[in-house]
């Protein structure tokens, strides 16, 4: 992968595309966490350019993430706020998902 600041917008796009059909909770009962939280924090770190511009990977993951995390809590207020704010998701931001992760676990824990 090339370094953050010469990904081509283009790219950004494609990759925005690839992850906004992604189905969280799918990817959560297969995948250990929070490896693949940190997959999402990858793309959003290769695709800050273009989500500042369109917000597609916020809209479309931030409900997710939401589901994953409770309303009510620091977690699910923060994305509550970027998503009233019009602001991208960050992989910044996925620290405080991280903390409040109370969703499904390969083996079928919550």
């Amino acid at each position: 992968m090339p370094g953050r600041t010469s990904f081509p917008l283009a790219d950004q796009h494609s990759l925005q595309k690839t992850i906004i059909e992604c189905d969280l909770d799918r990817i959560a009962c297969r995948v250990p966490f929070p490896k693949w939280l940190g997959y999402v924090g990858v793309v959003l770190a290769y695709t800050e350019d273009a989500e500042q511009r369109n917000l597609e990977i916020t809209r479309a993951l931030s409900p997710q993430l939401l589901r994953l995390v409770g309303e009510g809590t620091p977690a699910g207020l923060m994305l509550d706020r970027l998503l009233n704010e019009e602001r991208p998701l960050t992989w910044q931001s996925l620290g405080t998902i991280e903390t409040f992760y109370c969703g499904p676990r390969p083996g079928g824990s919550a």
